[in-house]
């Protein structure tokens, strides 16, 4: 019996140390999925669209979830073999923005490269316009607008709403003239040496009326950009003193000439002949200069008196003094003949602020000789105001404006 009750204890013990490790054994399992639960959540690719990642290399950031936000840059099979530097979605982002941003040089007013007195906005009255006003988003969208309207007295409009971007420099667009009854296709190219100084567009109609009796222009055009100005009135004084110093500027003293990046684009020549030419008749006082000239049958005066009378009149100077045709140079003094004579008589009909320089004019003058009702020329005038009024470009004007007609219409 003794021995029975052996047995049957060592196997109640066996059996109980079974059951406790079977215990153990669960309560290890339990926590084992418990850790699992809590394990590091693996980064999230996201790529918007297919188009989306093969446009960027296959390339997406993504954050690790962990607490640090750190990013890491995934790189496709083909980024690597690109042998091109990896690009987050951020960097790209940002390179779309800057594009669009640099392209927001291209708003404001374009008008039809015709002349420089057509470019003026307030000539419109006159004239009439064809223009194009450009809004470009931060984003690169550009939203437009096509005016053309036609000269006195009939005043026809039309006017044709666009929205595009700019890709690789070019811009395409439909549009549809609601006002005319038709519709077309436009392109507008910036220059290719990425400047903002003109646009070339071409428009064609596509749908409508093909031969509607006004409407935006056909064909292939040059823009320049609009040049915002307002008709002022000046004092009698300031109009004395531009009348006087238009009196030097006849065709036969001063050629035409324009001001391009600061640089005028006169010969030195023409500047010398100019100053020569004016001191020769008397219509400059040179006696103010005191010793530095000799007055008698020819007139002799220092190198230095030519520079103070260039930048006196139209804002520039000699760099290689000379003798021309007219006006003889030695060791530092020029010399001309004193001449006399009749020449032509300027008369100013209005003058134009640009309202986005300040300082600079523009002067709309005839030129008659004495006594005369015939205009011999009519030019246009480019002044600036610092320390007194400078001339820095004067144009022909091929078609004279009708003053009258144009005072009848402000």
């Amino acid at each position: 019996m003794k021995k029975w009750n052996s047995i049957f204890l060592v196997s109640l013990i066996f059996i109980v140390l079974f059951i406790l490790t079977a215990c153990q054994n669960g309560e290890n399992t339990t926590i084992d999925k418990a850790a699992d639960t809590s394990a590091p959540v693996m980064p999230q690719t996201t790529v918007s669209s297919t188009a989306d990642a093969t446009a960027a290399g296959s390339i997406s950031e993504t954050t690790d979830g962990s607490d640090n936000g750190e990013t890491t840059t995934i790189r496709s099979t083909t980024e690597e073999n690109s042998g091109t530097a990896p690009q987050t979605v951020s960097q790209m982002t940002t390179e779309a923005l800057t594009e669009g941003k640099n392209d927001r040089r291209y708003s404001g007013s374009w008008i039809l490269d015709v002349d420089t007195l057509y470019a003026m906005t307030a000539m419109e009255v006159y004239y009439g316009t064809t223009r194009i006003d450009l809004d470009v988003l931060s984003d690169g969208t550009v939203n437009g607008v096509f005016y053309a309207v036609s000269s006195a007295p009939s005043y026809r409009q039309a006017e044709v709403l666009f929205t595009g971007t700019f890709e690789n420099g070019i811009l395409e667009a439909d549009y549809e003239d609601e006002g005319w009854l038709y519709g077309g296709h436009l392109t507008i190219k910036t220059p290719e040496d990425g400047s903002d100084a003109s646009l070339q567009v071409t428009i064609t109609r596509t749908s409508g009326d093909m031969n509607s009796n006004w409407g935006i222009p056909e064909g292939e055009f040059s823009f320049r950009r609009a040049i915002e100005t307002a008709f002022v009135d000046l004092s009698e004084t300031d109009l004395m003193a531009l009348t006087d110093l238009f009196s030097m500027m006849t065709q036969d003293r001063m050629p035409p000439f324009t001001v391009e990046n600061g640089e005028d684009t006169l010969t030195e020549a023409a500047k010398i002949n100019f100053i020569g030419l004016n001191i020769a008749d008397g219509k400059v006082n040179v006696s103010l200069f005191g010793d530095l000239v000799d007055e008698g049958a020819e007139i002799t005066f220092d190198a230095s008196v030519m520079q103070s009378l260039l930048e006196e009149y139209i804002g520039t100077t000699v760099t290689e003094p000379q003798s021309t045709t007219f006006v003889t140079y030695d060791s530092g003094r020029y010399t001309v003949p004193a001449i006399g004579g009749v020449t032509e008589s300027p008369e100013i009909q209005f003058i134009m602020q640009d309202t986005g320089y300040q300082g600079r004019y523009y002067a709309v003058v005839n030129y008659k000789l004495p006594g005369s009702d015939e205009v011999m020329y009519q030019n246009l005038m480019t002044i600036e105001f610092y320390n007194g009024y400078h001339v820095r470009g004067i144009e022909r004007i091929d078609d004279p404006v009708d003053t009258e007609m144009l005072n009848a219409m402000r």
